[in-house]
């Protein structure tokens, strides 16, 4: 007797709950599509006014899913212009950052897109070139990579050419040697770029 009241109570506490929730209707969705719009809204002005670290927006905030690549020491870049062929050079962004440029100042390149440096190099050659037209391709550049170490066949560091799975790794790296302990296997990841 006491487990068909058990039965009940629940069966109505179902209902009830199927009640409340048909109850809100279109008029709560209406609401709810209404507060997402002003909740969007709110992100995009949040997203215009906060900036990231040296005024670069961070991708979070942007949605930027595929940002530019930023030039890092010992890329290589090539510059070529336009009408003034005697300016065209290939540059490696030193290791302090700069970027020693024909007939002008030095130029701090490191951390800066394509685009990006591409108009700093305009500003430095405004004073030397009228209306210069420059463009800039990279060359070389840090290539992805990862390093495979312990009881591998072949430890070392690898380019990473495509998505790679742990085991992929382990095979590209030689497999594991019949020393290894195939249920210790570490995976470190980088947290930043």
């Amino acid at each position: 007797m006491n487990g068909i009241h058990t039965n009940r109570a629940f069966i109505y506490s179902v209902l009830a709950l199927a009640c409340c929730i048909t109850q809100q209707g279109p008029g709560a969705t209406a609401q709810a599509q209404q507060s997402e719009t002003t909740a969007k809204q709110a992100g995009a002005v949040d997203a215009q006014n906060t900036g990231g670290v040296d005024g670069a927006r961070s991708p979070a905030l942007t949605g930027v899913r595929r940002p530019l690549y930023r030039l890092r020491k010992s890329d290589v870049v090539e510059i070529n212009f336009t009408f003034s062929p005697q300016f065209d050079q290939t540059v490696t962004v030193q290791p302090d950052g700069f970027i020693p440029l024909k007939g002008a100042e030095l130029l701090y390149a490191e951390g800066e897109t394509v685009p990006e440096l591409q108009d700093s190099i305009l500003r430095a050659y405004t004073g030397v070139l009228h209306d210069p037209q420059v463009t800039i391709a990279l060359r070389d550049f840090d290539k992805p990579f990862f390093i495979a170490a312990g009881e591998v066949g072949h430890p070392g560091k690898y380019e990473l050419r495509a998505d790679t799975t742990v085991t992929e790794a382990v095979a590209i790296a030689g497999g594991f040697t019949s020393r290894s302990k195939h249920s210790q296997v570490v995976l470190f990841r980088r947290v930043s770029d």
